[in-house]
């Protein structure tokens, strides 16, 4: 490896990608977030043992937005950041030929008309010839 490859790699750091649902967590006990009036927001969930919200919105771009206004009110008395859920699959019945993309495509079409759910990634793991493990 190169040294600007080895460089590349450092630079990179993890981003989540946005999703409808934030968890916020505020690290100072005095804050009333129940009289906040949030654009879009659907369901929001109180964690007693974290002391966390799980703030679950009608799109993306209000959650975004939602996101950070937190952020700007409480500064750092607050963490907040997307909450992703990981969900596996097991297909069966796939065979060698089958093309990858043609499978990621038809399965991920077919989560997201089941409900209101966005696929943020997908991957398709080998665990033999004819299964593959899917992480969502």
């Amino acid at each position: 490896m190169t040294d600007t490859m080895a460089q590349n790699k450092v630079n990179k750091s993890f981003t989540r990608k946005s999703g409808r649902t934030l968890l916020v967590k505020f690290l100072n006990d005095n804050v009333d977030f129940e009289d906040i009036q949030l654009e879009g927001l659907l369901n929001n969930h109180f964690i007693e043992k974290s002391t966390s919200y799980f703030l679950t919105f009608d799109n993306v771009d209000h959650s975004l937005s939602a996101m950070h206004f937190i952020r700007n009110k409480y500064d750092s008395n607050v963490r907040v950041k997307f909450a992703h859920y990981r969900v596996f699959f097991t297909l069966e019945n796939l065979e060698e030929s089958m093309d990858y993309n043609t499978i990621k495509t038809e399965h991920k079409n077919l989560i997201e008309s089941k409900g209101n759910f966005s696929v943020l990634y997908y991957k398709l793991y080998r665990k033999e010839i004819d299964i593959l493990d899917v992480v969502i």
